[in-house]
């Protein structure tokens, strides 16, 4: 494997990870407008969260949902403008 190899998989290999990131961002935030998970506590007794602005966080919700394949895309638009920059 010559030198200019291990640099093309390098690259390769940054670009994925920085893919990676960004999608795990994306759903992290995602994750973060959920309610908590329904605890049972020890004496049986169940406690669940009622969020007060549940309308407001389920659009904001659908909102982010519906983001994702825009948000995808120009990631890896920037992506290709910053190799093709590169490559010039």
């Amino acid at each position: 494997m010559t030198p200019a190899d291990i640099a093309a998989l390098e690259s390769e290999l940054a670009r994925a990870r920085a893919r990676y990131e960004s999608a795990t961002n994306i759903l992290v935030e995602i994750y973060a407008v959920l309610s908590p998970p329904v605890v049972t506590l020890f004496d049986g007794r169940v406690m669940e969260f009622q969020n007060p602005m549940a309308n407001v966080m389920l659009r904001s919700l659908s909102d982010q949902i519906r983001a994702i394949p825009d948000r995808l895309r120009a990631i890896a638009d920037a992506e290709e403008a910053k190799t093709k920059g590169a490559g010039e």
